[in-house]
């Protein structure tokens, strides 16, 4: 599934860093090597699809709220990420569906289709 992602920052000193938004939700993360083109802050790009990868430890908690999004933990590189899973279609749905690795699906399957 594609998405229009809003371009709005590039970090100067982390190569590839990028913050968009998709959905009115903001994420920072990474361009992909492949990308042909040099984005422009404010413009709009299409992405064809988006995936998650844990870089880190992955701590999943059901959670009973009714936010979604990135939620940035104390201006460092972590995230709380909120959203529903569905193990069947790999993804998160976050605001917009990210993808999902199978290491990470296969941790989720207790929460299919819940809230974490």
């Amino acid at each position: 599934m594609g998405y229009k992602a809003l371009v709005k920052n590039f970090n100067p000193h982390i190569e590839g860093e990028i913050t968009v938004e998709i959905n009115s939700v903001e994420i920072t993360g990474f361009m992909p090597f492949s990308v042909s083109f040099e984005p422009k802050k404010r413009h709009t790009v299409s992405t064809h699809s988006l995936s998650l990868i844990i870089l880190d430890d992955l701590d999943i908690q059901e959670d009973e709220s009714l936010e979604y999004g990135f939620f940035n933990i104390e201006e460092s590189f972590a995230y709380n990420i909120k959203g529903i899973v569905d193990c069947e279609k790999k993804t998160i749905n976050v605001g917009f569906e990210l993808g999902l690795e199978d290491e990470i699906v296969n941790e989720m399957w207790q929460y299919n289709h819940k809230r974490v």
